[in-house]
């Protein structure tokens, strides 16, 4: 009969280790999430005492902007009612108004009515305002066709800015001051024909200005 032994002391230690390994690893397990829960906790309380601490300056910013308003507002209100407005000040403010020019509308009027069909083209070279007369003096040259037509373009080019409401407007006289036949040929590009120039000169003047 053969018999055998068995050593359940060592089976039972080496199970002991296995659930002490097993626990060791839990507890480091459980430890490092609870550590993570613990930094989560903290940086979520950082950040809502931050956001508390920017809500509660904000707040303050807003009050002393709120109270600086209607400082200004009250000041405004006490200013307006000491105003006291002199019938002198208007008439100059009525006067100002008055002598206000829009040059834009002036020169677009100016350039827009200017004969530009060949073979009657015209172009302005030069302009002045002289405020101590009122007076707008305006010159350019144009080429002489051949049936002589350069009077009757500038006559009618003078017609068309008194017409003009944006141009008679500011400037109620308008009229032609000199024309004058340049003997100097000046040829045409690409053409190979020579015609001869003419130069004007008009002068616009101001309402209650007196023609000299």
């Amino acid at each position: 009969m053969m018999m055998y032994r068995m050593n359940l002391v060592r089976s039972i230690r080496v199970a002991e280790q296995q659930t002490a390994q097993h626990t060791s690893r839990l507890l480091l397990m459980l430890a490092i999430c609870f550590g993570i829960l613990l930094l989560c906790g903290l940086s979520t309380m950082v950040r809502m005492s931050s956001m508390k601490r920017v809500n509660t300056n904000e707040v303050r910013r807003i009050a002393a902007l709120r109270t600086e308003l209607e400082n200004y507002e009250r000041m405004r209100r006490q200013e307006d009612a000491n105003v006291v407005i002199d019938k002198a000040d208007i008439e100059l403010l009525n006067t100002l108004l008055a002598d206000r020019v829009y040059w834009t509308r002036v020169l677009q009027s100016m350039a827009t009515h200017l004969p530009d069909e060949d073979p009657i083209s015209y172009w302005i070279t030069k302009f002045a305002y002289r405020e101590n007369t009122k007076t707008l003096t305006v010159g350019g040259f144009g080429y002489i066709t051949d049936e002589q037509e350069q009077l009757l373009a500038l006559d009618e080019y003078l017609n068309l800015l008194r017409a003009d409401t944006n141009f008679s407007n500011v400037f109620s006289t308008t009229f032609l001051r000199s024309v004058e036949r340049n003997d100097e040929t000046v040829g045409s590009s690409g053409r190979g024909v020579s015609r001869e120039r003419v130069n004007f000169e008009y002068n616009s003047m101001r309402r209650g200005t007196r023609r000299r």
